[in-house]
Order: C-alpha cells, then structure tokens, then sequence
C-alpha cells in the first residue's frame, strides 16, 4: 500500500484525483439540491435534454478537449492551441443549441425553448471552456492549476446552489439562469488562469477544417462509450424493473467512483502519448506499461476495497437498497478492468489508430445492448452485471490484440 501511494503521488494523481473528485462532487451535489426542491417531473425533463446534450455535444463541437492536450504535447504553444478550442467551442455551441431545442420538443416537452438553449450554452460552451482549460493545464504538466481551476467550477455551482435553496418559489427557469450564470463566472475563470501560457500573438479566429479533422476521431468515441455505459439503466427501466434499475445504478455509481484513483493517472498522464518520443507503437507501449505500473495496483486495491464495504451501501441507502450490496460485488471489477483497458485504449488513440478504439468500443456497446434485451427482462440486474463484464472484457481483449498486433511505425502527426 505504501508503494502504491508513493506511485501515485510521483504520478502527479493527486491533483488529477481532486479534479476528478470535484467534478463528481458537483454532479452529485446539484442532483441533491436542484431534484429535491423540483420534483421527479421537472427534474426529470431536465435530465433528460442533459443527457441528450452529454451524448451530441461531442459530436457537434468535434471534442476540443482532447485536441488541445494533442496539440500542445506536439509542440503547439498553449495560446494558439487555447484561441482555436475556444473558437470551436464559441462558434458551435449555440448551433448545438438550436438542435437541442428541436430535440427537447419530443424528449422533454415541458421545457421552454428559451431554458434548453441557455442549458445548452452552459453545458457546451462555458462549462466546455472550463474543460479545455484543465485540460491545457495538464497537457504543460501543470495539473495542480487544472486542479484549482476545476475547484472553482464546484464553487461557482454551489452559489448556485446556495441561491436556489433560498428562492421562495423554484423554477427550471430559476435554475437555468443561475446554472448560466454560474458556468460563466467558471469560464471566465478558466480564461484567466491561463493567463500565464498565452502569447500575445494568439487570437480568437474562425474554427478551421484542421479543428474538425483532429476533433472528429475523438467525437466519435463519445456515443460508443456512453452506450456502453448507461443502455442497462435503459432497458432494465423499459423492462418495468425499475426498482432493480434503482438497485444497479446505485451500485454502478459507487463502482465507478472506485475507480477515481486509477483514472486521476491517466488522466495526468494522459498527454504523454502524443508526444514525439512516444509515437511508434513500441514506444507508446513502453509509456503506457510504465503507467499501468500505478492503475493496475490501483483498480486491483479499488476493486478488493469495494467487495470489503459493500455493506455500506444498505446502511447509506437504507433498506430499500440491500441488494445493491449484491450488485456492488458483481461490479467490483469495473474498476480493475479499466485500470488496464484505459492506459492499453489510449495507445490506440495516440498513435493513430483511434478508429480502432471506435470500433471496439462500439462494438462492446451494441454486445451489451443485445445481452441486454435478451437477458433482464428475465435475469434483472443480475443480467445487467454480468454483461456489462463480458462487453468489457471483449473490449479489453480487442484493444490488447490491437495494440501488440504487428504494425508499421507511423510519422507523427503534423499539427498546426
């Protein structure tokens, strides 16, 4: 254990483990509050046109996250690489805007036209900016001021918070205006922070065609995961079990909580695969089996920990959850499957092949789905378990061929 700890502190995981913390804290806090004090029904229409912006958003503004840490680790200053995200970001969120407000007329109709695109200005544009700018952060190896940045994320959504909780008589409309206002005040922030990497020849320009191009790989991969992890929820619900929905996805969120340790380095680390030294295949490997040294350790340390507590699950929940305890073993071992799928999918992702990590993860997707519909409507979450470990294990095992399958080294991508 003293070993493990030392890895991960020498991996910078720390500062990662805030950031990821703060992000999962800002979630969990903001369903609490903004769910108590709306109700089931409002609540509900909002999470569903959120979601719906979780699933397209990628899609629309070409993951610009991820192509300012490509970026900057080949050598883009930080202020070219900040000036293009943010114009992506700025130029294409509003139009993100617009198609979800056609969306929200058939998924979520109780809600305004004016609320769904404020939403989505939020979550897409502001909140996205907040993003990029921990993301450069961590591409400079800086991750304690990506940290800093997305503490202050939390802090702005707890005024927001705190000034919902006193309003006399909540309202969507009430939450949008202050969950705008508070994303703004995070944007702002974020710009400001990088204050210190920014060239005074870097200006805020049109998106480019290149913008797209690198973005779209990334994008594409967005869909996949999140049909991998969230169609059980689905058909378990659309099978009338929603209590055992209710059980597996309480013991879902713990599971991967559990796997916040070994996500904070990759996290971290992340930049180093589009790095010159590390772009052949066989120097890509060398990088991330020099990282699975602290996530392996770490998902296994995870994954024991969550069979041990599993009981607390009942005593936080109450009765009503008891089998999450079942379902949270079954679960435990998300977190030891990803500390090695991750580090082993990114290798993939920088040296070119991302296409391959799509297809398999897109692939463990529609496997999931299909065991899925076949077997809870019988089995209930049970079902759902174990087939949430068979599509990722057949992931695990398509990335691992993939990434010592034989292949010609590839020249590094140019990046302007």
């Amino acid at each position: 254990m003293k070993q493990l700890l030392g890895k991960l502190r020498s991996d910078g995981a720390p500062w990662g483990l805030v950031t990821e913390l703060s992000t999962l804290s800002m979630s969990l806090f903001t369903f609490i509050v903004v769910g108590d004090r709306l109700g089931p029904s409002l609540f509900g229409a909002l999470a569903a046109v959120q979601a719906t912006i979780a699933i397209a958003g990628p899609l629309v503004v070409a993951s610009p996250e991820h192509v300012i840490v490509q970026r900057i680790a080949q050598g883009v200053p930080v202020g070219r690489a900040w000036a293009r995200a943010a114009a992506v970001l700025v130029f294409v969120g509003p139009l993100l805007g617009v198609l979800m407000i056609g969306a929200a007329a058939i998924i979520a109709p109780s809600m305004s036209a004016l609320a769904v695109f404020l939403i989505s200005i939020g979550e897409v544009v502001l909140l996205g900016l907040a993003r990029v700018a921990i993301r450069a952060h961590e591409a400079v190896g800086d991750s304690s001021r990506g940290s800093r940045v997305a503490i202050v994320n939390l802090a702005t959504r707890a005024v927001a918070l705190v000034g919902f909780l006193l309003i006399d008589d909540p309202s969507l409309e009430a939450w949008t205006a202050l969950h705008v206002g508070a994303s703004l005040l995070a944007a702002l922030h974020a710009h400001w922070s990088l204050r210190a990497h920014r060239e005074p020849q870097a200006s805020f320009s049109l998106p480019s065609v290149d913008d797209y191009r690198l973005g779209v790989p990334f994008a594409l991969t967005a869909g996949p995961d999140e049909l991998l992890a969230g169609n059980d929820k689905m058909v378990l619900s659309g099978a009338g079990l929603d209590t055992d929905a209710g059980i597996y996805a309480a013991a879902y969120r713990i599971a991967s909580i559990a796997g916040v340790p070994a996500r904070s380095v990759v996290r971290t680390r992340y930049a180093s695969y589009f790095r010159d030294e590390n772009q052949s295949p066989e120097s890509s490997i060398a990088n991330a089996r020099s990282i699975m040294r602290t996530t392996a350790p770490a998902g296994l340390m995870s994954g024991l920990l969550l069979v041990v507590i599993a009981p607390v699950t009942q005593f936080i929940l109450g009765d009503d959850f008891s089998e999450s305890v079942d379902a949270l073993r079954f679960l435990a071992f998300l977190p030891i499957v990803r500390a090695v799928s991750t580090p082993c999918a990114n290798v993939l992702t920088g040296t070119g092949r991302q296409r391959l990590r799509i297809i398999g993860t897109l692939g463990a997707g529609v496997l999931n789905l299909c065991l899925n519909l076949a077997l809870i409507p019988s089995y209930g979450w049970q079902a759902a378990a174990a087939t949430t470990l068979v599509a990722e294990l057949v992931l695990l095992a398509w990335v691992i061929y993939h990434v010592f399958r034989p292949t010609r080294t590839r020249e590094p991508a140019v990046v302007r």
